[in-house]
């Protein structure tokens, strides 16, 4: 079923709530009739119809033959958290709950309809606590508080009843097993609806579904695969073979087609073990192990090894695996399938091997940026690393696995903070969450690295500053530039100024740092002008406390006179 979009019912709650409406409409002109005025409350609210907000649910989420349960109740789970973040100043008003003697008698499909309305009305009559504050107590992603709200007083078991006894007649029908699986998900929503679950479902009634549908994957499965023998001896031939051109086009228009079908399938499997329980093996067969062959040589380049034959494996080049991955993640269902592959002897390797490939491409890329020629060197690296966070998180690839890349990335990173001019520091920064991501980096040590790195790179570049000619002025300028660049990428930026203070001023005890000790002796011009800086409040005063004020000021004092 459609996904509510959130830009989409913003724009609803902005009409709704009359925000953002052009003038024209308010004031009307020569052929537009202005817009009709708002009743409003005894408190002087607006008034918001609820029947608006049930025509707009059911318009945008567009009748379909099943509406899955997971999908629905989320949909109404957004719509009511979008529309209540400024429900303040309104009030809702509200038509009578539908009875229950109607729900009882109408089909699934009516009768979704009415408890859907009866949780709408439910709602955005008790979202308003007396004193006009909203009741936030009210929303829970499951919207289990709401759905009993709205059924009390009511006793729906005879209902959940009717739905189950007039379910297991229609499957008893010769019907095509697409429709037989709507009446399932539309007879389980139904019970969510009214706080319940779908009573277990006699395993012979379910039977007929399943293996109709075993035999229809089963014969796309089939054809995928000749289709993908065929494929791979035209490649074979090259372009000797007569027409390349447009055979390789007519197999590649095939194998689109034969993919949508298996996505569409497998879209119906997960939903419907997810209600009866059962694993994806179980309901698939022996066509199971066969759609695993095939996901594995298409996208991810497995070539079966024969023992008698052994020879070397092809080198898996990346721009090839980078076409496949965009178009596996063009089918989100077979997406998920491909997951398990990694979980099996036979195909964990190849799976290993894509990602190792990733990762190389990525240090590759990292190494050039040491040299920058541009801004493209560092939208290059960005991409590469959108494109490895999308497939760790789709692939849902194992954290343990690869942990010497992943360790070579993190290194090759520091590396690159210590070395990036100032200006184009910013630029690797930003990088630090999807690299997190990448390299499944869950207790986020590189962002303690990051910091350290920050504050060990800023001392090191103030130390240096000595050796460049500069002005006294100047002196003074580029040791700001440096601590304030550095500390704008070390978020938040107090937590800069403390730990540099810290390391490189004084201890916490209140004693000299060794690195303080070691400018004083060897590089003083930077040591007193740190302690100028940071004995200042005009800079200082929002990042460390008065105390180390005033502990900088006394060193200076200090050292100023010998």
């Amino acid at each position: 079923m459609k996904t509510l979009e959130e830009d989409k019912i913003i724009r609803f709650r902005n009409k709704l709530y009359q925000k953002k409406v052009p003038g024209i409409m308010k004031s009307g002109s020569k052929d537009l009739n202005p817009m009709e005025k708002s009743k409003v409350d005894g408190q002087g609210k607006i008034i918001v119809l609820t029947s608006e907000i049930i025509a707009f649910f059911f318009f945008a989420i567009e009748k379909e033959d099943s509406l899955n349960a997971d999908q629905y109740i989320s949909n109404l789970y957004l719509l009511f958290d979008i529309l209540t973040k400024e429900a303040e100043d309104y009030s809702f008003q509200s038509d009578m709950r539908v009875p229950e003697k109607d729900i009882e008698e109408a089909d699934n499909k009516i009768t979704i309809e009415y408890l859907t309305k009866n949780i709408i009305i439910a709602y955005f009559n008790q979202v308003k606590l007396p004193g006009g504050a909203i009741n936030h107590d009210l929303l829970d992603p499951d919207l289990k508080t709401i759905i009993n709200l709205s059924n009390e007083g009511r006793d729906y078991r005879t209902l959940v009843g009717k739905v189950l006894e007039n379910l297991i007649e229609t499957l008893k029908l010769a019907r095509p097993w697409r429709q037989s699986f709507g009446d399932v998900e539309n007879a389980a929503l139904v019970c969510r609806l009214v706080g319940a679950r779908l009573p277990r479902i006699e395993k012979e009634v379910l039977s007929r579904i399943v293996s109709e549908s075993r035999a229809e994957i089963k014969k796309d499965i089939a054809l995928f695969t000749k289709v993908l023998n065929t494929r791979d001896q035209i490649l074979q031939q090259g372009k000797d073979h007569k027409n390349y051109i447009k055979v390789m086009d007519k197999l590649d228009q095939a194998i689109a087609g034969l993919l949508k079908r298996i996505n569409d399938y497998l879209g119906y499997v997960y939903r419907f073990i997810a209600l009866i329980g059962a694993s994806v093996q179980g309901f698939l067969g022996q066509a199971d192990a066969n759609l695993k062959m095939d996901i594995a040589k298409f996208f991810f380049e497995y070539e079966e090894i024969n023992p008698e034959t052994p020879q070397a494996k092809t080198v898996k080049r990346f721009s090839s695996l980078r076409y496949r991955m965009a178009m596996l993640f063009d089918y989100p269902e077979i997406t998920i399938f491909s997951r398990s592959l990694q979980k099996e002897e036979q195909y964990r390797d190849c799976i290993l091997d894509c990602f190792k490939l990733y990762f190389n491409e990525l240090i590759k890329q990292m190494e050039v940026l040491f040299f920058p020629t541009g801004p493209k060197d560092f939208k290059i690296i960005e991409t590469r690393l959108s494109e490895i966070t999308r497939m760790v998180k789709n692939l849902e690839f194992e954290p343990s696995a690869l942990e010497p890349s992943k360790k070579e990335i993190h290194k090759k990173y520091l590396s690159l903070l210590r070395v990036m001019p100032l200006e184009h520091l910013s630029l690797v920064i930003h990088m630090k969450e999807d690299l997190c991501i990448a390299i499944q980096d869950e207790s986020k040590s590189l962002m303690e690295d990051i910091r350290k790195a920050l504050a060990e790179t800023c001392h090191i570049r103030l130390k240096s500053l000595v050796t460049e000619s500069l002005s006294f002025d100047e002196f003074h300028q580029e040791t700001l530039k440096l601590l304030t660049g550095y500390a704008q990428n070390y978020k938040p930026q107090r937590f800069f100024y403390q730990r540099f203070f810290e390391q490189y001023i004084a201890t916490s005890g209140g004693s000299l740092s060794i690195h303080m000790s070691d400018l004083l002796e060897k590089n003083k011009p930077v040591a007193i002008k740190l302690l100028e800086i940071f004995s200042n409040p005009k800079y200082m005063g929002d990042f460390i406390s008065k105390g180390q004020i005033a502990f900088s000021g006394e060193l200076l004092k200090k050292f100023q006179k010998r």
